[in-house]
């Protein structure tokens, strides 16, 4: 016991990480692989045998009863909602469950773990590189239209360098932010690093990122020192107008949703019609009494990747409030401030906005380095005022 125990103390220094890093890689080949048009099935392989690695990391740190008391209930409610449905335990609802249950284990693992100063420090310094090299992968694919850095392929703009799909190119950017605020305040327009990033956002060509920015922005208007408030105060509303309008009305495809549609499909990018038209057909046609506690899905194509509605339609009433209950839990491990909830807010309405947030592993990493960060802060306080010894 005393080698294994050796062993996770060096093991789990790095953890965070070697993980982050795996999945940086992992990524960005699925990305280059589907631009040549060349299918494998080898980044899907390497991403269940870390799922194996950390399972058993996580059993070999002694996991709470309590937490593996939910791993067991969840699958129970997932057995429970697939065996009332005509087609069930796809492939496709397997693999969503495991994305699922690796989300929610990776927080249930890293709260088991201390990452000491040094390990914080390599983990944040590697963060911010992979941030700026993609972004500058961004800045490439945009001035000589290179297509690998695509985030649409040709059917509206928007550049996500090397990261597999819009979506989790949102969420790094969101976090980047954040991560950088919470970082250096007011004097974050110091920082050459935090330009790189914010002019990302712009080329992203998600909405969501424009709701990011505009919660920055606010979150600047708050801070004491900043000199530059009453500019930011009319500079922020403008260019968040400028930017809705942009999409609502000069870019094609949203002007024409707009006027063929509503205003609601124009922000929402056509997902309350997938809600519609896929996800509540399946529920009235498939469901049971049962699956409206349990959910229980076949295909999760079906969603309507609006991700607060869609981890219901996965697992039902009852599942999904264990679910987000859980996973809040597991993230928020130190008191709330208003600094804290005003970001929790703010990642709500992007998951909201954006979908596919706790199917996408890498986005459980972004958080866990977030609340590093954040931890980081707190103990870097802590020492200044009461000189407490680090971590």
């Amino acid at each position: 016991m005393k080698v294994l125990d050796t062993m996770l103390e060096r093991t789990n220094k790095y953890s965070l990480l070697v993980l982050f890093s795996f999945y940086i890689l992992f990524d960005a080949f699925a990305k280059i692989f589907q631009h040549l048009k060349f299918n494998t099935s080898v980044p899907l392989y390497l991403k269940i045998s870390l799922l194996i690695l950390v399972g058993f990391f996580y059993i070999a740190n002694r996991p709470k009863v309590k937490e593996m008391l939910v791993f067991g209930i969840l699958v129970i409610c997932f057995i429970a909602g697939q065996a009332f449905l005509s087609t069930s335990f796809t492939s496709n609802s397997l693999t969503i469950l495991s994305k699922f249950l690796f989300s929610l284990l990776l927080l249930f693992y890293f709260n088991k773990i201390i990452i000491n100063a040094d390990g914080r420090k390599m983990l944040f310094l590697f963060f911010e590189w992979i941030i700026i090299g993609n972004s500058l992968l961004i800045f490439l694919g945009v001035l000589f239209k290179l297509d690998v850095f695509e985030a649409y392929r040709f059917s509206r703009f928007g550049y996500n360098g090397l990261f597999a799909t819009p979506s989790i190119a949102t969420y790094a950017y969101t976090v980047s932010l954040i991560y950088f605020l919470i970082g250096y305040k007011w004097r974050v327009f110091k920082n050459w690093k935090f330009y790189v990033v914010l002019a990302s956002c712009f080329l992203l060509g998600t909405k969501a990122i424009f709701i990011a920015v505009l919660f920055g922005g606010m979150y600047l208007l708050f801070q004491k020192k900043f000199k530059y408030r009453k500019t930011l105060l009319i500079l922020v509303p403008i260019l968040f107008i400028i930017g809705l309008f942009y999409f609502l009305h000069q870019n094609p495809i949203f002007n024409k949703i707009l006027q063929n549609e509503s205003f609601l499909s124009a922000l929402l990018s056509q997902r309350d019609k997938l809600l519609v038209d896929k996800t509540i057909p399946y529920i009235t046609e498939n469901w049971s009494f049962l699956n409206y506690l349990c959910g229980g899905v076949s295909d999760y194509n079906l969603r309507s990747q609006m991700e607060l509605v869609d981890i219901f339609f996965f697992w039902g009433i009852a599942g999904g409030l264990l679910y987000l209950i859980q996973f809040i839990k597991a993230f928020v491990q130190f008191k709330i401030s208003a600094e804290t909830l005003f970001f929790i807010i703010t990642m709500t309405l992007i998951i909201l906005l954006s979908g596919n947030f706790f199917v996408y592993v890498i986005n459980t990493l972004f958080l866990l380095i977030l609340r590093e960060k954040m931890i980081a802060l707190k103990l870097k306080k802590q020492n200044t005022y009461k000189g407490t010894p680090k971590v």
